[in-house]
């Protein structure tokens, strides 16, 4: 069944600071905290930023060139995405995102349809977040990007998942994060006057609180039925109760799983996990991924 995140959020471009890992290593030292092996049970996580488990070795990203259309896996440096890398592979040519590896299980996102693929560096600089995240972003074009992992029919309610997201202007049911079915399960905005989000697996489940656009936040939300929980940052608009029963049974990213209505989204991380999270489980994570991402 189906899963689709959509919501609002803005976006900057600044460029890339010199540090090959964004940050002094003191700092990162500090930062550098794992949760993925913090919070264990988790069914895949993917990010353009870290390494989410200690133990993972593999590439973060896929990047091909635009001008001949060349790919690099791009591998974390430090515990951080090698962003010199990027910058010394496209030069002058923009950088687009062909696959996000999965750091736990084996459900890469993937496209490969070139006129379709986000980006992460725009000829000049790599997309930075704002704020004190100041960490890189996938950008999509809110015109046809999108990226999707296979379907996986194991994901299914309960479900628990962390997404550290921005998005730059607020439309009418932008998807961020889908499943990988036609069937009905995501979060989304409103689709009023306000950026508010909203977890649907068959029924809304809504706060009454708008997010901010223009700046990264982390959404998290669990998929329980009759017992689902939506929120945002430090349970700003938490909200619990009947969201449905659809499953997602995997992830689309920027865009429903058929690849309609695209978001104008940024992206850095998603966790998946398959439980439901009670609020002290869900705290831990969201401090867990505050102490890097500086969020609120």
């Amino acid at each position: 069944m189906k899963w689709s995140l959509v919501i609002l959020l803005g976006l900057l471009v600044r460029a890339a600071p010199a540090q090959t890992a964004f940050g002094d290593p003191a700092f990162l030292s500090r930062t550098f905290i794992y949760p993925a092996n913090c919070v264990t049970g988790a069914l895949d996580g993917w990010s353009c930023v870290r390494n989410i488990r200690a133990e993972y070795q593999g590439a973060l990203i896929r990047v091909r060139r635009g001008s001949d259309s060349t790919e690099q896996d791009i591998y974390a440096l430090a515990g951080a995405l090698d962003t010199a890398t990027i910058a010394s592979f496209c030069g002058t040519s923009t950088g687009y995102v062909t696959t996000i590896y999965a750091q736990l299980g084996t459900n890469n996102i993937k496209q490969a349809t070139a006129a379709n693929q986000p980006q992460i560096y725009n000829g000049s600089a790599i997309f930075i977040a704002t704020n004190g995240n100041r960490r890189p972003m996938i950008k999509w074009d809110n015109v046809n990007d999108y990226m999707q992992a296979v379907r996986n029919t194991a994901w299914v309610q309960p479900i628990s998942a962390y997404h550290v997201i921005q998005q730059t202007s607020w439309t009418l049911g932008d998807p961020l994060i889908d499943g990988s079915t036609t069937a009905t399960f995501f979060v989304n905005d409103q689709r009023d006057s306000s950026s508010r989000i909203r977890l649907y697996a068959n029924t809304a489940l809504q706060p009454t609180t708008s997010f901010t656009l223009g700046v990264p936040i982390l959404l998290y939300e669990v998929g329980n039925n009759t017992a689902s929980v939506i929120g945002f940052n430090n349970q700003v608009a938490e909200t619990s109760g009947t969201a449905g029963a659809a499953n997602p049974e995997g992830i689309t990213l920027g865009a429903f799983s058929n690849g309609t209505v695209p978001a104008d989204l940024m992206w850095q991380e998603s966790i998946i996990y398959g439980t439901a999270h009670d609020a002290a489980t869900r705290q831990r994570l969201r401090e867990l991924i505050n102490a890097f991402y500086h969020l609120f």
